[in-house]
């Protein structure tokens, strides 16, 4: 049902989640070679569709989208306009691709394609310089999603990131970090200034240009793990902001033929009426990053019922079974539609890797960061080309987590897991004493935290014994 392929969306993410660094990049450089280098802008502000309904930029060359720096649809042609902003998410693809392999020559390659992107995003959604950001067709819920410019949390979000990682690219390669820390600053003041609502632990979907400038205060769930995966959020609003995901969006029980019924419910989009195509859908993707945003909130329990449900919702219970599609037979306007969706095949690699199984690499800095999420099992495997991880958790007394990386630029393991009793009577790596420190501010339970060395193929064991309560 939908067979083009798109420089955004969520799909690029599956090449690093699953070690596949080389397919990855392969998709960045052509689509690093359909930004537009050769079309100045020519037509000012505003450019839009007379034909629909002022929503869409007018596509023509030389209005502020359709310049220099737009990322064209297809691989190796920039010459193919779309009426998309896939800029944005392209870019947070390739920020993660460095987070996984510390290429800095690679970095430093792509450094012009950041940079320009950076520029391009400020230009023509922030041109007030306020640090808040418009929001034009860059997700995928956009297709019925308009801001008319106004203050947006999920792109505001993106950009910070976006700069917030410039800024530490430059000092690794002899840039000046200077502007992209200050924009990173004053985007995060802003959005908790203007866009976090205290009293209902959320942020705003967006604020209004105009008028009287009004929060819109029911936030679709994009807005909330937008926030989380951007790292807008200190762990208090990211618990708290979740929680408005279990109070306020609608949960959709889903049932089946032989399936023990333990609660499993799918979510919605949005709690806004009337339906509207891409704003209110109960979409793979959109409910597989909910889930990830639980496991970055540090609600693992929640987090995997969610990720479950969906995985049942498609691949058990769906018409194509194993397959990640893009719409859910829950979904009452569309019923189950589009195979193979690349969007939710791309999120779904992450919330195993990096939710499920708390694989966050940073080897730009040389380290890696494992957190599990992991529900009360007993044993748990992942074993893909970057990364052999084990655990068992034998009795109420013993849990040992066995890991192996093969990232080059790592040299830092940090592994994080929940405490199991109120004492540790002993910890070792590979049989030697450890020392080990609480993580502060924690969700639910405390959490500890082990820094060993670990440089590529070493292994690395950890084993607790646990005492008291």
């Amino acid at each position: 049902g939908w067979r083009m392929p798109l420089s955004g969306w969520r799909a690029a993410y599956t090449g690093d989640a699953l070690g596949w660094h080389d397919r990855a990049r392969t998709h960045f450089n052509a689509y690093a070679a359909s930004q537009v280098t050769e079309v100045p802008n020519t037509i000012p502000h505003p450019a839009q569709d007379s034909t629909l309904a002022l929503a869409r930029s007018e596509k023509k060359w030389g209005t502020p989208q359709y310049i220099n720096v737009y990322i064209c649809r297809n691989p190796r042609r920039n010459d193919q306009m779309h009426h998309y902003d896939m800029n944005l998410c392209y870019i947070d693809e390739l920020l993660w691709h460095f987070n996984w392999t510390g290429d800095l020559e690679y970095a430093r390659r792509m450094w012009p394609v950041l940079t320009r992107h950076l520029a391009w995003e400020k230009r023509n959604y922030d041109p007030d310089n306020d640090g808040l950001y418009d929001a034009y067709a860059c997700i995928w819920a956009s297709d019925a999603l308009y801001y008319n410019s106004g203050a947006v949390t999920h792109s505001s979000a993106y950009n910070y990131r976006s700069n917030r990682l410039a800024a530490m690219i430059a000092e690794k390669i002899g840039e000046d970090p200077a502007p992209y820390r200050e924009e990173a600053d004053r985007i995060l003041k802003a959005l908790n200034a203007r866009l976090w609502i205290p009293e209902r632990g959320h942020w705003a979907e967006f604020q209004d240009f105009m008028g009287h400038k009004r929060l819109h205060t029911s936030p679709g769930v994009w807005t909330i793990y937008h926030a989380l995966d951007s790292d807008i959020a200190d762990p208090f609003q990211a618990y708290l902001a979740t929680s408005y995901v279990d109070r306020e969006i609608p949960h959709i029980p889903v049932h089946g033929d032989g399936l023990k019924d333990e609660g499993y419910a799918t979510i919605s989009t949005t709690n806004w009426l009337p339906y509207s195509w891409s704003i209110n859908n109960v979409a793979f993707a959109e409910v597989m990053h909910t889930a990830l945003a639980y496991f970055q909130a540090g609600r693992a329990d929640a987090g995997f019922h969610l990720l479950k449900s969906s995985v049942l919702d498609g691949m058990y219970l769906g018409e194509s079974p194993g397959n990640f599609g893009q719409i859910s037979f829950y979904d009452a306007a569309r019923g189950e539609c589009y195979r193979d969706f690349g969007d939710p095949i791309g999120v779904a690699s992450r919330v195993l890797i990096q939710g499920l199984y708390g694989i966050l690499p940073d080897a730009m800095n040389g380290r890696l960061l494992v957190k599990p999420g992991l529900p009360s099992w007993p044993f748990a495997s992942l074993h893909t080309p970057d990364i052999d991880f084990d655990f068992k958790h034998t009795n109420e007394t013993a849990t040992s987590y066995a890991i192996i990386h093969r990232l080059p630029a790592v040299r830092t393991l940090e592994l994080q897991f929940p405490a199991q009793r109120s004492e540790v009577a002993k910890l070792t790596v590979n049989g030697k004493p450890a020392t080990w420190t609480l993580v502060e501010n924690s969700i639910s339970r405390p959490v500890l935290s082990v820094v060993v060395p670990a440089s590529s193929d070493e292994k690395v064991e950890i084993n607790i014994e646990w005492g008291g309560e």
